[in-house]
């Protein structure tokens, strides 16, 4: 897939807010969920552990042997875990060497809930392992991307969605893909780093069945095309690497936040207290949400964070009837008077309209999200009011 490069964070979520409008709503009226990948070189291909171990094409009953049936003991004798994963009898054999329909999703399918769990654990303790692993936070995504020094000139944040239209399809024969799903009672830190993971499969007609297939050849022949499985590439410079990992922390994402570990609280702290915090910090917009209406403080402070600062006197209370619901009742938009706020210290030609996506319910409260701040565009009607054309763009006086 092509990369789009960016030269910094706030640009690149820039791209991101564009990319998520141009998607469609799900038959549900929700936007597709998107999920994230950050690599620390951007000429790295979306490889999986096994893959980069050397075992390419590795067969489902060949891998579940290894990881059940003679790594389980050890790992149970020596840990306080126990799993609850048969092991491969020969009825399961059989299913990996002929059911052609065992990878896609089902109450029998591949892999099971019990062994998905397994397989998570072993992800996160570093046994090589077929699952790609994403995670449902682009922040999470950032930190994983740049939290290495290295030598890579650029590095990659990955954005994959798997049904953009609500629905996914499959063939037999040709390479699937599918992710398996953030809930799973495993490891810790499946929830501390927001994960989620896909596999990538096909059946083997000349044996022995059911073998893993390298994604990043599957992104190649099969994604962004049709209804399903779409992926974007972003490329950050790494000079940025400092700048993110520190405004990130500012939120305490960082490695012991994510890892809890004696080790990565010591990284951390060497990242607060000896890394140079020379330049300045790009924006980290962490997710907007709140309720509506809301304050004329609270939207000072959204507009602020978008590189808008408001008018002295002109900003106005935001009252209920300020806002306009879609038709849908899933997004809704605010609009400001272009004399109410400055941009780069101008006054812009059209009001700005902010736009808000249903959240959820939340402790009994109904949650919106901001999803995008930008000015109108020529003939967007708006009940707010242009810059008057009397008053000079560049030198307009800020009231006193």
């Amino acid at each position: 897939m092509e990369a789009v490069c960016v030269p910094n964070w706030a640009a690149f979520t820039a791209e991101l807010q564009k990319l998520r409008a141009g998607l469609p709503d799900s038959p549900s009226g929700k936007p597709p969920e998107l999920l994230f990948r950050g690599q620390s070189d951007s000429t790295w291909k979306l490889e999986t552990t096994l893959e980069r171990a050397g075992c390419l094409g590795m067969s489902f009953e060949e891998y579940y042997r290894l990881a059940v049936h003679r790594v389980r003991p050890s790992v149970e004798a020596f840990t306080d875990a126990t799993w609850d994963v048969p092991d491969c009898g020969l009825e399961m054999a059989h299913k990996f060497l002929t059911d052609r329909e065992l990878f896609f999703p089902g109450p029998n399918g591949f892999p099971s809930t019990s062994l998905y769990r397994y397989m998570a654990y072993l992800r996160h303790h570093g046994f090589p392992s077929p699952l790609l692993d994403w995670t449902s936070s682009v922040n999470v995504a950032a930190f994983f991307a740049f939290r290495e020094p290295g030598e890579a000139k650029t590095r990659s944040i990955y954005v994959y969605c798997e049904s953009p239209h609500g629905t996914k399809g499959g063939g037999v024969g040709a390479p699937s893909m599918r992710v398996i799903g953030r809930y799973a009672r495993t490891h810790a830190r499946h929830f501390r780093q927001q994960s989620d993971y896909a596999i990538c499969a096909y059946f083997d007609d000349e044996g022995p069945g059911w073998r893993f297939h390298p994604h990043d050849p599957f992104f190649e022949m099969y994604g962004n095309r049709g209804r399903q499985d779409y992926a974007w590439k972003f490329d950050l410079p790494s000079t940025e690497r400092t700048s993110i990992l520190k405004s990130l922390d500012r939120y305490n994402l960082n490695a012991f936040s994510l890892f809890d570990s004696q080790e990565t609280l010591l990284e951390t702290m060497w990242l607060r207290e000896q890394v140079s915090e020379t330049g300045t910090l790009p924006p980290m917009i962490p997710p907007s949400e709140t309720e509506l209406p809301f304050s004329g403080n609270k939207l000072a402070e959204m507009l602020k964070e978008r590189g808008y600062d408001t008018h002295p006197q002109g900003m106005v209370q935001p009252f209920g009837n300020d806002f306009d619901k879609s038709s849908d009742g899933q997004t809704v938009s605010l609009d400001v008077n272009a004399e109410a706020v400055r941009k780069d210290g101008t006054i812009p030609d059209r009001p700005i309209r902010l736009t808000f996506e249903y959240v959820g319910v939340k402790d009994a409260r109904h949650i919106w999200r901001l999803r995008s701040v930008a000015e109108l565009a020529q003939g967007v009607a708006s009940r707010a009011m242009d810059r008057s054309p009397e008053v000079p763009k560049k030198n307009a006086p800020w009231p006193k």
